[in-house]
Formats: C-alpha cells, structure tokens, sequence
C-alpha cells in the first residue's frame, strides 16, 4: 500500500516519482506478444509522453507534466499531495548522452529544499519497445529499477522496484491517465 505523506523517507519520495514519470517495464517489455526490448532510442521515442497525466493513489493526488522533446532533452515535473497540501514535487530530464538516454530525477518539498543533497538520481536506458521502457538506476538510492508500460494512447502505468536490505523486492504500481496533450 503506497502512503504519501511528509513523514515518508526520502528513498519513497523516490520511489512515488519514479512511479509517476513517472513510468512498469522489465518483466513487462519480455511478456508474451510484444516487440523484443533493444537499448537504442533517440529522445523522439519518448514524444509520445508530452502533456499532462494524473493518478490518484491511496488518497493522494498525482499531476505528472512532460514536454515536448527539444535540443536532446524532454523535460518534467510531478506535483503529489492533497488539496490542502503538496507534500512533494520531482523534476526530472529525459535526454540523449553519448552513451545512450538518461532519466535525471531530485525531489524537492514545497519550498523547493531537495531530498537528493548532492546529485541528482540517474537512471539509463535499458530496455525500449512499442509498448514498455525500463530504466535502471545508474548509482545509489532507490528505487533500482523503473518500468513504464503504454497500454494505450491514454494511460501509461509505472513501477518502482525497491530493493530492501534482505533483498526483497517491493513494487510500486501507479496507473496515469492522459488529461491533455
């Protein structure tokens, strides 16, 4: 059960982003009847995110922004809380590296104090299809993994996996509904 709240730790922060952008994937893009996953992608395959998404889960509210793709780089942020309160906002770079596409993710609280003190979250590329992406996190924190599935011209659903110190995996699933191009 997710539970945003001001309390939460900041590796959930993360986590709720990451589930947002955004973005459910690695054993997604390998399912039955889908296009085989490659690592190769320009920053137009992520186009198709541009605009606003919502998600409401266990009582809070998600408002997921993408740009256009523009010089390499597709921009976003993630607004999540209550009406009475925001309790986190993520900003967030898609963008072409020389070593393939990067996810840059901080998380900041309302008066824009950052949870990442020193340096951005960074997830690459690992896996494109019609249907899926997976990114993996490039260093420390969590989550590790980050998938994102597009059931539809409308909806796209993340996940977060979040590996715990025994090793277990705890997944996160949020499901987005496209408002607006």
């Amino acid at each position: 059960m997710l539970i945003i709240g001001e309390k939460m730790p900041n590796s959930f922060h993360s986590a709720i982003w990451l589930l947002a952008i955004g973005m459910s994937l690695v054993n997604i893009a390998l399912a039955q009847n889908q296009q085989p996953c490659n690592s190769k992608a320009t920053i137009t395959d992520f186009a198709w995110f541009a605009g606003h998404w919502t998600a409401d889960q266990n009582g809070s509210h998600i408002d997921e922004y993408w740009s256009a793709p523009m010089g390499g780089v597709l921009p976003g942020m993630i607004r999540a809380g209550s009406p009475e309160k925001t309790t986190f906002l993520e900003f967030f770079t898609v963008r072409e590296t020389p070593d393939g596409i990067d996810l840059s993710v901080r998380h900041f609280s309302a008066d824009l104090t950052p949870a990442e003190k020193d340096k951005a979250l960074v997830f690459r590329l690992k896996c494109i299809s019609r249907e899926a992406i997976t990114f993996e996190n490039t260093g420390e924190g969590q989550p590790r993994v980050l998938l994102m599935e597009r059931p539809g011209p409308g909806t796209f659903r993340a996940r977060n996996e979040i590996v715990t110190k025994d090793g277990t995996v705890r997944k996160i699933d949020i499901t987005f509904i496209r408002i607006n191009h």
